[in-house]
Formats: structure tokens, C-alpha cells, sequence
């Protein structure tokens, strides 16, 4: 049996922290928050889950540990689509023929997509001849 399924195992019923990756520093872990989105009180670093006994040694008491005051951080994440380098664009149109959005069509005598109805599956960046697709 792999280790991470033993070790996922025996968390349903053992105390679990969140561990400072940097000065070791520990806080109680809080069920559906995940560990690497809390940062250690004492020197701010990233954290991340162990249900080691050692990390019970160096405990941070905080001024609140009532789960419902934890709140996971939202991590911005900008999603990144297709955008025709029109310096590159031939017009085959094989981009347009192969998208299963339809959100491809020719402007100005150049492919264009409308990001709007993209679904970011890139296959027209896979089948484009001239490479003139870049994810913006």
C-alpha cells in the first residue's frame, strides 16, 4: 500500500496540523480549508498538512480557532486563451474547421477567436500549420 493512501487513511481519525514550511511553526488544521492557503502566524510563510505528533510540539496558539472563522484564500488565477498572431495567420482555416465551439472566424482576412464562446480546449493551437496561435 502506498504511503500517501496509509497516511490519508489514518488522518480521518488523528489530529492534523498545518505546518510553516519554514520555521516549523504549527496551527490546527481546519477540516475543507486546505493548508496551503493558510500562512504561518509566526513568520508568514506557506503551510502545508501533517499528522505527525512533532508538529503538536510546536503549536501556535491563535486568538481564534472557531472553523467557521477560516475561510480558504482565493487564489486569483487568470485563464489564459488562444489569440491568433495575425503576422502568422495564412487563413487555411483549418483552426476554424476542427473548433468544436464554433468560436473561430476570419476577421480582416485572419482568424480571430472570441473568447467569450472559446471553451479552452486548444485544438485549433494543435492543428494550425503556421504555429501562429499564442495563449494570452
Amino acid at each position: 500500500m502506498k504511503a500517501c493512501h496509509h497516511q490519508h487513511r489514518r488522518g480521518s481519525h488523528l489530529p492534523a496540523y498545518c505546518v510553516c514550511s519554514h520555521c516549523g511553526a504549527a496551527i490546527r488544521h481546519v477540516p475543507g480549508v486546505p493548508c496551503t492557503s493558510r500562512t504561518c502566524p509566526v513568520c508568514g510563510n506557506a503551510t502545508y498538512k501533517s499528522y505527525e505528533e512533532a508538529a503538536a510540539e510546536k503549536l501556535v496558539a491563535l486568538e481564534v480557532e472557531e472553523e467557521e472563522d477560516f475561510e480558504p484564500a482565493i487564489q486569483k488565477r487568470e485563464i489564459q486563451f488562444p489569440v491568433v498572431n495575425p503576422q502568422k495567420c495564412t487563413a487555411c482555416g483549418q483552426c476554424i474547421s476542427v473548433c468544436p465551439a464554433d468560436c473561430i472566424s476570419f476577421v480582416n482576412g485572419k482568424a480571430f477567436v472570441q473568447e467569450v464562446e472559446c471553451r479552452n480546449c486548444r485544438i485549433c493551437v494543435r492543428v494550425c500549420p503556421e504555429n501562429a496561435f499564442e495563449i494570452r
